[in-house]
């Protein structure tokens, strides 16, 4: 962890630094269904990939989710261009966009 990890969390008020972008996702079944994950979505996945993915588990079909608000955490996400949000949601200050770059 480096220092600047330690001296913020979630609270920057410019572009943030990617550390605040790392953190795990991880789904759990509650009736030992297996649960359809590519391996090949590890660190390509994306908060953007949550409401969608939150759609499908509630059988809504997966073609028109991809169509309105893009991929689920069971689609293929290796080409998936990552980037995470900054800043106020609120409009108080501005609000920054973000690259997510390497997979480490």
């Amino acid at each position: 962890m480096d220092d600047l990890s330690i001296k913020q969390t979630h609270c920057a008020k410019g572009p943030a630094p990617i550390v605040m972008a790392k953190v795990p996702l991880f789904i759990i079944s509650m009736n030992n269904k297996p649960i359809p994950f590519k391996k090949e979505n590890i660190n390509h996945a994306s908060h953007f990939n949550l409401f969608g993915t939150n759609l499908y588990f509630m059988a809504y079909d997966i073609k028109d989710i991809n169509k309105l608000y893009g991929k689920i955490l069971f689609n293929d996400l290796s080409n998936q261009k990552r980037y995470f949000t900054s800043g106020d949601i609120f409009g108080r200050s501005p609000m920054y966009k973000n690259k997510f770059e390497g997979n480490k």
